[in-house]
């Protein structure tokens, strides 16, 4: 799973893209994409890389899709729903 950086540590797009993605992975319980903004917009700050608030909500709004199309969480009217992860440890 991704670290997820504070602030100064996140200077480039491949930084913010590996903050949003390690948000959305944490999350356990329902939410909209507005709370990723939230909370990815406080782990931003101190960053020297500034993003435009309707720019990072097209980030997130991407990789949500992303997730859906694979599977990863659900939607119902705007409201994620993370999907379990299912392990076969026979296998390990």
């Amino acid at each position: 799973m991704c670290k997820i950086s504070p602030g100064a540590q996140i200077k480039n797009q491949q930084d913010v893209q590996n903050l949003v993605i390690a948000t959305l992975f944490r999350q356990e319980q329902e939410y909209y994409a507005e709370n990723i903004l939230e909370i990815v917009q406080q782990y931003m700050i101190g960053s020297p890389i500034k993003i435009q608030r309707e720019h990072l909500y097209s980030i997130i709004l991407d990789n949500l899709d992303f997730l859906y199309i694979i599977n990863k969480v659900k939607c119902r009217n705007g409201l994620y729903t993370p999907q379990q992860v299912k392990r076969n440890y026979s296998q390990i």
